[in-house]
């Protein structure tokens, strides 16, 4: 995991707040917390080097991305994620509000949880695979 992690960080260069990401990694507990953190930073990394690049990298408990217009991306190498209160709170965080965000998953999103992010300006990218599963 550290390898994937710091090889993703590689990629990242250029974007600030990498420090933040090695600070939340160090707070992982468990194998699967670990293998969670460093594929989001895969993620992101995958589209610094083929969509907008990434100004800033966010590691507040999950990992953000921000283009260079502030467009936060959010990567989840999840299964599914369900609409629930905390689900709801994240999307209408004050901190990821201005600028209409993206969310990248690896698994799908529930139907109301998507009809909530859209509500806010967000577009759901479902079953993106990550350069590992291609």
């Amino acid at each position: 995991m550290l390898t994937s992690l710091v090889t993703a960080l590689d990629r990242l260069s250029g974007a600030n707040g990498l420090p933040a990401v090695v600070a939340l990694a160090a707070t992982s507990t468990t194998e699967d917390q670990a293998r969670f953190l460093a594929n989001a930073v895969e993620m992101l990394a995958a589209q610094q080097q083929t969509g907008a690049p990434l100004a800033d990298v966010g590691a507040s408990g999950t990992v953000v991305g921000r283009t260079q217009s502030g467009a936060p991306i959010v990567p989840g190498a999840v299964d599914y994620v369900a609409r629930t209160e905390r689900v709801a709170g994240f999307a209408g965080r004050p901190a990821l509000q201005g600028t209409p965000g993206s969310v990248w998953m690896t698994g799908r999103m529930s139907p109301e949880a998507q009809r909530q992010f859209s509500a806010l300006g967000w577009t759901v990218y479902q079953n993106v695979l990550p350069h590992w599963q291609r």
